[in-house]
């Protein structure tokens, strides 16, 4: 199970290109700060910032949230692979 990241915490997350609200074949690995932590009774995500304090604008799926740039990669090219080139 990966770990809960506490606000504070730097992290790396997963961020998902859309063009004009679909979804595109395109996406990024950004480095992050936790801002705050919201857990559900079914899961949980995370409201990240930039490095310099501006918000990402909405929450983050936990299984997007890594402690290490690869380790984040890693979870893209799995995924990539498992699910037919698609994001």
């Amino acid at each position: 199970m990966k770990p809960l990241f506490q606000p504070g915490d730097q992290v790396y997350g997963i961020s998902y290109y859309h063009n004009n609200g679909k979804p595109t074949d395109h996406v990024a690995i950004y480095p992050a700060i936790v801002e705050q932590l919201t857990i559900y009774k079914d899961g949980h995500e995370y409201w990240l910032q930039t490095p310099d304090g501006k918000s990402w604008g909405d929450g983050t799926q936990s299984n997007h949230v890594f402690s290490t740039f690869e380790e984040a990669c890693n979870y893209m090219k799995d995924y990539w692979y498992n699910n037919a080139n698609t994001f």
